[in-house]
């Protein structure tokens, strides 16, 4: 689950291993859980960022571009 934290920082909860699947694969590797920060939003555009987690249980983020009709960060195949 990703919740506010403070500011532009997330919260990510922890997550098991075999609990989370990518390119159809069931990853082994958990995560303990921690924080993300964000990118500053723009002065007026929204934008989507996404929060990811990768083959190696790292989390992180893919941030989006900001415009009128903004759509979301292509992320690969690895998160």
């Amino acid at each position: 689950m990703v919740t506010v934290d403070s500011g532009i920082t997330v919260a990510v909860s922890a997550i098991a291993a075999n609990d989370y699947v990518i390119n159809g694969a069931v990853q082994t590797n958990a995560y303990a859980g921690g924080t993300v920060a964000l990118d500053a939003a723009h002065a007026s555009l929204p934008r989507i960022d996404i929060i990811t987690i990768d083959t190696a249980g790292t989390v992180g983020k893919v941030t989006g571009t900001a415009a009128t009709t903004p759509y979301p960060p292509a992320i690969g195949d690895t998160k």
